[in-house]
C-alpha cells in the first residue's frame, strides 16, 4: 500500500496485487510453452496441461484486485474502490463515523520454519465494525535482520490527517502469555484456599 497523492484535504492510497499478476502471467506463459514448445521441457507434459496453465493464469490475472482508498475531508467521506479486469466495487464511509485507526500485528510463519509478523491497518468505526485498509496484510520486509513497518508511517499520516487516535495492537509474546496463565493459576489456587 502506498500514498499516491497527499495534500491538506485529500489522501489517496493505492494497493496493487502485483504478485498476483506475476503469478498469473507465469502460469499463462508456462501454458503457452507447453502447447507451442513442448521440447522446452525435459519430460514433455501433456497438451491438456498447457490449456489448464493458460486458464489458471488468465483467471488469476482477471481477479487480481487493485484497491484505491480516497480520504476526502471536503466531502467528509472515505471511499474504497476495488478494481479487477472484470469488475468494480465501491464502498463509502463518513469520516466522522471513524473512532480510531489501529495497526494490528499478525504472527506469520513460512514453510522453512521462519516466523515474523505482518501488519494490517484497520479503521474502527463508532459501531465497532472493523474496516481493513489492507486486508491481505503487508509484506514482511527485513533489512539487516530488522523488520521495516511501512504501515506504521502510513497509519500515522492517516491518523494525523483525520485527527483520530492511532493505536498499535500486537499479539502477546510467549512470555506474556505464560505469565498470564501462571497468574491465573496462582489466583485460582489462592481463592480455593
Amino acid at each position: 500500500m502506498k500514498i499516491i497523492k497527499e495534500d491538506q484535504n485529500l489522501i489517496i492510497l493505492k494497493d496493487k496485487s502485483i504478485f498476483a499478476f506475476l503469478v498469473g502471467v507465469i502460469f499463462a506463459l508456462a501454458g503457452f510453452l507447453v502447447i507451442f514448445k513442448p521440447d522446452f521441457f525435459t519430460n514433455k507434459p501433456p497438451l491438456w496441461s498447457g490449456f489448464v496453465g493458460i486458464a489458471i493464469g488468465l483467471f488469476i490475472i482477471l481477479v487480481a484486485k487493485i484497491t484505491t482508498i480516497t480520504l476526502d475531508k471536503i466531502e467528509g467521506k472515505i471511499m474504497f474502490k476495488w478494481n479487477t479486469l472484470i469488475s468494480q466495487k465501491f464502498k463509502e464511509y463518513e469520516i466522522n463515523s471513524i473512532k480510531q485507526l489501529e495497526l494490528q500485528q499478525v504472527n506469520t510463519s513460512s514453510s522453512k520454519g521462519r516466523s515474523g509478523y505482518s501488519y494490517k491497518l484497520v479503521f474502527i468505526l463508532n459501531t465497532g465494525e472493523e474496516v481493513f485498509l489492507n486486508p491481505n496484510s503487508s509484506s514482511v520486509v527485513k533489512v539487516m535482520g530488522r523488520q521495516i513497518v511501512a504501515e506504521k508511517e502510513i497509519g500515522t499520516k492517516i491518523s494525523n490527517f483525520l485527527n483520530i487516535p492511532f493505536e498499535e495492537r500486537r499479539s502477546p509474546t510467549l512470555n506474556e502469555t505464560l505469565f498470564t496463565i501462571q497468574s491465573a493459576i496462582e489466583n485460582a489456587t489462592k481463592t480455593e484456599k
